[in-house]
């Protein structure tokens, strides 16, 4: 999975841990957490924001994440209102910093995300987030929340179900002078047939 694409970035989920982090460290991934990029060691480069094929990206690990000094024990998918508002204060000073910003949960980002609906960034920001398993797209001015939905998450099993379809996003986006989002393309695909959805949602100023 390291090796798919010319750069995978990735942030940790409430299913994933921190043994998989730094073994896809260690692959070559670029895995993203608070503090910085993770090395395969567990240790961490202290630059929040990374720079990968011309964009500013950072990526925030969820604190829902299994350890594996805990026996890997499930901790479930809700975050306290502390873990919210640390989130939050996290993304602030990244404003007008940053293009990109990975968060697996939608519920962790739910205080920066009113905050920003209240006070949106001046620079074009694009959050992305995962976990809902439903592709999901958001634009509140200088804002994108986009969710490409799932690829086989909670397991292979959950393919055949009715609601089991791979979901696919694509970011189409210019980086001269400055960072603009120009499009997102939801693509969703039922792995029993292969009938796929494509739909495109322009993101232009003033489309």
């Amino acid at each position: 999975m390291a090796r798919v694409g010319s750069q995978l970035v990735f942030v940790a989920g409430n299913h994933d841990s921190d043994v998989l982090e730094r073994k896809l460290a260690r692959a070559g991934a670029l895995v993203l957490t608070r503090n910085g990029r993770l090395r395969g060691n567990g240790t961490t480069d202290g630059r929040i924001v990374q720079r990968v094929a011309g964009l500013r990206i950072a990526g925030y690990d969820d604190p829902l994440k299994r350890l594996a000094i805990d026996g890997y024990s499930d901790n479930g998918a809700k975050h306290t209102a502390a873990q919210r508002q640390r989130f939050a204060d996290w993304l602030e000073p990244l404003r007008d910093r940053v293009d990109v910003v990975m968060v697996h949960n939608p519920g962790l980002t739910e205080a920066a995300l009113q905050s920003l609906r209240d006070d949106p960034p001046q620079a074009p920001l694009v959050l992305v987030q995962g976990h809902t398993h439903e592709p999901a797209l958001e634009t509140p001015g200088t804002l994108t929340v986009l969710n490409a939905g799932s690829v086989g998450g909670g397991g292979t099993g959950k393919l055949a179900e009715a609601d089991g379809d791979i979901g696919l996003a694509r970011l189409t986006f210019t980086r001269l002078p400055a960072f603009v989002p120009r499009a997102a393309d939801l693509v969703q695909i039922d792995p029993g047939d292969g009938e796929a959805v494509a739909r495109r949602f322009r993101l232009d100023p003033g489309a």
